[in-house]
């Protein structure tokens, strides 16, 4: 005979099961959706600085924003950026010009455009190739940007290399010249030297990508012996480029072909336990700027006068431009010793002194 006691309670026993089973479902999916969304609010699409204008239209919604931030590339989810302002309470999106990029989080971006934060309260610099941090600092102290001295400081004593893995073979007492990226950026009006460095070494560790670094590790070299060697090679070719000067894509082949050539002649004197002989080392020593030095120049003493002490200098001399470091990740292999730059810039080349005594006779006044 059926006990239907029992079977009722087993029935009921059952379905309490599926029902706390169901629960726990909904409690884990609810959970992932949260941890999902919660990623997209606090992730930037990418961690470097791809800087774009973005305009809201007056009138606009948050679904067409958020549908123009996607496309933009400047976030990866409209439907995150829609529920992150329905959690925050709507807050008014303003209409105007702003400045975002990929390295912002979607609660970033919403402060910015809800703060009405626009390009007035921001000022575009540009740091030229092969500069020095000291060179950047006057930049940004002539523009009241984070005070040029802070700036100085900041460089000098950068703590937080672990955050970088680019740093991680950079020696301790060295500072960031060479890591700051040159390009152009937009910083605010009330920026600190830290968001100011900050940026400029997210651009940098974007630009040294994954196939750079594979190719250093291949090399045998260290990332900070990479950068060295490229502010040399920037202070050799690049700066016989004016600022702003427009070139056409045979001078850039041409331009790009010496900084590899220039590469391999002093891979080759380190090899060769010869000096680099590099004026570029002499300019950074005394803080001009000069096309050729002077023989009194060489005389300086310092451990970056790369006349009278053989092997790289103590770390890099400015900071160079990508070209320049993939100079210096991949040179040109040539038997090539010695080189120098004819008046209008073009480097000459010679594989024995003796050529390159008759090199200079030829080109140098």
């Amino acid at each position: 005979m059926l006990d239907y006691t029992a079977h009722q309670s087993k029935s009921n026993h059952t379905w309490l099961k599926i029902a706390l089973l169901t629960v726990l479902l909904a409690l884990l999916l609810t959970g992932g959706v949260s941890l999902y969304f919660f990623s997209k609010f606090n992730q930037p699409l990418t961690y470097y600085s791809k800087t774009a204008v973005f305009e809201v239209a007056k009138g606009e919604s948050a679904r067409e924003v958020g549908r123009h931030l996607e496309e933009e590339k400047i976030i990866s989810s409209s439907l995150a950026f829609r529920l992150y302002l329905i959690l925050r309470g709507n807050p008014v999106v303003q209409a105007g010009e702003f400045t975002l990029d990929s390295s912002m989080s979607i609660s970033e971006i919403v402060e910015t455009l809800s703060k009405g934060s626009s390009l007035a309260d921001e000022i575009q610099l540009t740091f030229v190739e092969g500069d020095t941090a000291r060179d950047y600092a006057a930049q940004l102290k002539a523009a009241g940007i984070a005070r040029g001295e802070d700036f100085a400081d900041f460089v000098k004593s950068f703590s937080k290399s672990a955050d970088y893995s680019f740093l991680f073979d950079k020696p301790a007492l060295a500072g960031l010249e060479g890591y700051l990226f040159p390009d152009t950026y937009r910083f605010k009006n009330d920026a600190s030297a830290e968001a100011v460095v900050e940026k400029m070494l997210l651009n940098f560790g974007a630009k040294l990508n994954s196939d750079l670094r594979a190719e250093i590790s291949r090399s045998g070299r260290t990332v900070f012996e990479v950068i060295t060697m490229a502010s040399l090679v920037e202070g050799e070719v690049g700066r016989s480029v004016a600022v702003g000067t427009k070139l056409s894509a045979g001078e850039l082949d041409k331009l790009e072909n010496e900084r590899k050539l220039v590469a391999g002649v002093f891979y080759n004197r380190l090899a060769l336990g010869m000096p680099l002989q590099s004026d570029a080392t002499l300019s950074y020593i005394t803080g001009i700027k000069k096309s050729r030095a002077s023989l009194a120049d060489t005389q300086i003493e310092s451990s970056y006068n790369t006349y009278l002490h053989a092997g790289l200098p103590p770390g890099p001399i400015g900071n160079p431009s990508l070209e320049s470091i993939v100079a210096a990740v991949s040179p040109a292999e040539t038997d090539y010793l010695y080189f120098l730059s004819k008046e209008g810039g073009e480097a000459v080349f010679g594989k024995t002194l003796e050529e390159h005594n008759a090199n200079k006779a030829r080109y140098l006044k």
